[in-house]
C-alpha cells in the first residue's frame, strides 16, 4: 500500500468513525453536520473560550 492510499484509507476510516460517533451521540442521519480543521492556535482559542462559558 503507498503513502497515498494508506492516507485515503485513514481519512475514511476517520470520517466513518465520525459518522457512527455522532448516530451514538444523539445526531440523527439526516442532521447536518461538518468538520472543519482547526490550527493549534485555533484549538488553543476555542478551548479557553469553551472553559470561560
Amino acid at each position: 500500500m503507498t503513502d497515498k492510499q494508506t492516507a485515503h484509507y485513514k481519512a475514511s476510516e476517520y470520517i466513518y468513525d465520525l459518522g457512527n460517533t455522532a448516530l451514538e451521540n444523539g445526531f440523527k442521519p439526516n442532521e447536518h453536520w461538518e468538520v472543519q480543521m482547526a490550527t493549534a492556535a485555533e484549538k488553543k482559542l476555542l478551548r479557553n473560550s469553551t472553559i470561560l462559558q
